[in-house]
């Protein structure tokens, strides 16, 4: 199995998950200090971001296996599936890594307490 995906690829998968698991983890934390936390939303979000890696390994485990089958062309450059896939990851990074910092911010600055302090009053 890591012969057809990759070290590489592997690394890129887990390292998504964590950023997805951090993200939703982020995101119960603030409801949990406004007192609007759901248990079934954060069930469906562990849900939908394991998933997402899963859904990650297969294409890459199929661009692994078809390489010669071009999907798309970038600047005059044709990319096959398992490139695609990386490209598609590497700004699903983004996207979460820029979540991750909007929802870090927020809790280190003190928003979600503030919010708390409107709630009791």
């Amino acid at each position: 199995m890591l012969d057809l995906m990759g070290q590489q690829n592997l690394l890129l998968g887990g390292s998504l998950l964590i950023l997805v698991i951090c993200n939703i983890l982020l995101g119960s934390i603030s409801n949990f200090f406004n007192q609007r936390f759901d248990k079934i939303k954060f069930v469906q979000g562990i849900c939908k971001g394991l998933v997402i890696i899963f859904v990650f390994i297969l294409i890459l485990i199929v661009g692994r296996l078809n390489s010669d089958i071009m999907i798309i062309q970038v600047n005059n450059q044709n990319v096959d599936l398992e490139t695609a896939t990386k490209m598609l990851m590497a700004s699903s990074y983004a996207w979460y890594g820029l979540e991750i910092y909007k929802k870090m911010t927020g809790l280190l600055s003190g928003k979600y307490k503030e919010e708390i302090n409107k709630n009791i009053k």
